[in-house]
């Protein structure tokens, strides 16, 4: 059973206001493990949806680095899923 995409997404803050409170202006991030699991084959309009959870976004004081894992889901125009990448980040402070 696939899981539903979800009804809404949360509301999306103002281009200005992302800049300014955007933890990744301090940080800079590779990509250490990129992986993709397919279920179906795609067909007509997909939508992917990433999840990824914020507070990691930022390297705690005292560490050196933080890994992020980026899940992102990707579904047909029916909301089934069809695949699922994940990617492994690993972000340091910029000097």
């Amino acid at each position: 059973m696939s899981p539903a995409i979800p009804s809404c997404l949360p509301p999306q803050p103002p281009p200005q206001l992302l800049s300014l409170t955007n933890p990744l202006s301090s940080n800079r991030g590779i990509v250490q493990a990129l992986g993709t699991e397919y279920f179906k084959k795609a067909k007509g309009t997909v939508t992917a949806i990433a999840e990824v959870d914020i507070s990691k976004l930022v390297v705690p004081v005292g560490q050196e680095t933080n890994k992020v894992v980026v899940k992102t889901n990707i579904y047909n125009s029916g909301k089934e899923l069809l695949a699922t990448t994940t990617a492994e980040w690993s972000l340091r402070r910029k000097k």
